[in-house]
């Protein structure tokens, strides 16, 4: 209770310091932002607590002066979530001061990397670097690392957005005020939206006597169980939509660039891992993304993820319930990943049936990656008009590309095939399967999230086994239909090109990620 009365009062001075902050001068306002920052500190953690973060700082200091070019990154990365570690190691630090040192720790892991690819030059808040410097200046550097934006709470920025924000230049394009006042508004309004469910679920569906199986939790039916797991989960989400929608709001009026670190209706309404993982903690993904899996030098796609969320899981603590947690969100993006590949598999032997062979007579209309043509519906209906009516063996599309059917296969296993097509396809069908996705992302979500409510693995043991382990069939069903898929339906398309002006080798499973 105590933590959450000091992060209210850091939420309130953060949107009065927005408020002020916009009119002094550059050099003023970073002094400003720093000194808050360092106030807050001091008030929450006390002079003890605020030690540690400051030698995390010179640390980072040190080993960006010192060491040599191209291996600042790695140095300060390690050097950082070293000290995170540490601090860990020799205690459990309180709510406020944990909070600290996690932002702190992407702060100094981002910048080492970022001195390394030479980005830190335009955006230095007084110009240019000087000559062969690179590294800033230790001033600087602790007014980026204390600034008192997102200290607490996030959203994590990098120093060059941070430069943008403090410097004079970006004063001259700052937005519009009555768009400043619209997008805190729009900010506040979700935060009390967010607030009213978060508060409604804790008072009447308490989280707490799930963890420890009390005996009227446990004596429900299961069908009981599940809705009462679900609906209360709701709290666990929304007490971060209002934190961070409030720090939204003082971002915007501090004029940071993009200061959202969260998208509730994305993912209140995901469909996929994927789309829920880019809608939460939007800074810390865009972090992870780009400063620990594009950087891992591992070819493997999902060797890659799998290190990327260990990384995410040490960076929230040493709890096993984070690493309950994440274990199940990497089992998600899997089953995404594979559910998809599936899917891809039972369209390449719809769109490239050994029976069809497509020519096109111009660069401009190709089958794209999925093997579709800019219009599916029409060249469903081409092929199925041909194959339904046994019609000549030729023909020509209404998009101009031509269309044989050969290896002498009747035109009755085509017209099957392109009716299915057209089945799955259909707006009620696609309808439908989002529906399920968003079941299923929703209810692995809630399932693995109960790993990070209460942390203990005790207790997250009792609470998965008075529910079943509904989460582990939710992965295990459709993994399994997606391999069976997989196994038994051939890769048609692997070999087949199209033949004509616009000739390309086609691969028809489409991408789970972009990396």
């Amino acid at each position: 209770m105590r933590d959450d009365v000091l992060y209210a009062i850091v939420l309130v001075l953060s949107l009065s310091a927005g408020l002020a902050l916009p009119v002094l001068r550059p050099r003023t306002r970073r002094a400003a932002s720093a000194a808050l920052g360092i106030l807050l500190l001091l008030g929450t953690c006390g002079p003890t607590g605020a030690l540690y973060p400051l030698g995390c700082v010179l640390s980072a200091y040190g080993v960006l002066v010192l060491a040599p070019r191209g291996t600042r990154g790695r140095l300060c990365f390690c050097c950082a979530f070293g000290g995170l570690g540490l601090l860990r190691l020799l205690g459990s630090p309180s709510g406020p001061a944990n909070a600290v040192q996690l932002v702190l720790t992407l702060r100094l892991a981002s910048l080492g990397f970022d001195v390394d690819d030479d980005t830190l030059r335009a955006a230095h808040p007084e110009g240019n670097l000087h000559g062969d410097e690179e590294t800033p200046p230790l001033l600087l550097l602790l007014e980026y690392s204390f600034c008192y934006h997102g200290l607490f709470t996030g959203p994590f920025y990098r120093y060059a957005q941070w430069a943008n924000a403090m410097s004079s230049g970006a004063q001259a394009s700052l937005a519009p005020e009555r768009i400043v006042r619209l997008a805190t508004g729009r900010a506040l309004a979700v935060a009390l939206l967010t607030l009213a469910v978060w508060c409604a679920a804790a008072t009447g569906l308490p989280y707490r006597p799930m963890s420890i199986g009390e005996d009227w939790w446990l004596e429900w039916p299961i069908h009981r169980r599940l809705a009462y797991f679900y609906a209360s989960s709701f709290q666990q989400r929304y007490r971060f939509y209002v934190c961070w929608s409030v720090v939204e709001a003082a971002g915007h009026l501090a004029r940071f660039s993009s200061p959202a670190n969260v998208r509730p209706l994305q993912c209140e309404t995901a469909c996929s891992p994927s789309a829920l993982i880019a809608g939460w903690n939007v800074s810390v993904h865009y972090f992870l993304r780009d400063y620990v899996y594009r950087r891992l030098p591992i070819r493997g796609r999902s060797a890659r993820q799998f290190i990327t969320f260990g990384v995410s899981a040490f960076w929230h603590g040493l709890r096993p319930g984070y690493y309950l947690f994440f274990s199940g969100l990497f089992g998600m993006v899997c089953v995404e990943q594979l559910v998809r590949a599936a899917m891809g598999r039972l369209g390449s032997c719809i769109y490239f049936h050994p029976a069809v062979e497509f020519r096109s007579d111009s660069d401009s209309d190709v089958l794209d990656s999925r093997g579709s043509t800019r219009n599916d519906s029409r060249l469903l209906s081409d092929l199925h008009n041909a194959a339904a009516g046994g019609q000549a063996a030729e023909g020509k599309m209404r998009n101009g590309s031509s269309f044989s059917f050969v290896e002498e296969q009747r035109a009755s296993q085509v017209d099957r095939l392109i009716r299915l097509g057209r089945l799955l396809g259909s707006p009620i069908v696609r309808r439908s399967g989002q529906v399920v996705s968003h079941l299923w992302t929703m209810g692995c979500l809630t399932y693995f999230g109960a790993a990070f409510n209460v942390l203990g693995f005790a207790q997250t043991q009792v609470l998965w086994r008075s529910l079943h382990f509904y989460g582990l069939w939710l992965l295990a069903v459709p993994a399994a239909f997606a391999a069976a898929v997989l196994i038994v339906v051939p890769n048609v398309s692997t070999s087949r090109t199209l033949r004509g002006k616009g000739s390309t080798s086609l691969s028809p499973i489409p991408k789970a990620h972009n990396d």
